[in-house]
């Protein structure tokens, strides 16, 4: 430590996978949830990504390099980065990719992030929820704020800074567990 040894083993992995007709209109993304330490992805002997977050999630998006029907994967994992001393957790340094790994299929028109924050009044009687929404695509989204006991409070067409007043907010405690529900379609 902390240097890469040069004799860097490395493992790869292969395989096959088919994009059908139905989700030829979509956007491909591919989800690694752990790979040890680092890895190179290639899609059809293209080079896409590399990452070396091991115990975290890594979602790529390779819509630009898959087709329709049968397409390639290959995974290059090496034992070594520059992030492994980083991640010196007490564990077994057994490399390769040691969670799921799987693909998903999203709209090209999608919802790819928010952020949702409530803001109280000083005397806790009314609050104001603000989201904030990264759009892919059209931002043609529609909300609905329910309440705890299923009445609707407010609903309409979102956009990429919301703001709800909830005039007679319901608290949550341990006691009472009171959750309001925000849908986006």
């Amino acid at each position: 430590p902390p240097y890469i040894p040069e004799d860097n083993i490395f493992g790869v992995y292969m395989r096959e996978f088919t994009v059908s007709d139905e989700y030829a209109d979509k956007d491909v993304f591919i989800n690694f949830e752990g790979v040890d330490s680092c890895f190179y992805l290639f899609v059809n002997n293209k080079f896409v990504a590399y990452s070396q977050v091991s115990h975290c999630t890594s979602e790529i998006n390779i819509s630009n390099f898959v087709k329709k029907g049968v397409n390639t994967l290959k995974v290059i994992v090496y034992k070594w980065c520059t992030g492994s001393y980083l991640e010196c957790q007490d564990m077994w340094r057994m490399s390769g990719i040691f969670r799921d790994v799987f693909l998903l299929y999203r709209s090209k028109e999608r919802i790819s992030d928010i952020w949702v924050n409530t803001e109280l009044s000083e005397d806790f009687s009314s609050a104001k929820l603000v989201a904030d929404i990264k759009y892919v695509g059209d931002e043609n989204s529609t909300y609905t704020l329910t309440s705890p006991e299923g009445k609707v409070i407010s609903k309409g067409k979102a956009n990429e800074k919301l703001e709800i007043s909830i005039p007679e907010v319901s608290l949550w405690s341990d006691e009472t567990p009171e959750l309001y529900m925000l849908s986006l379609f």
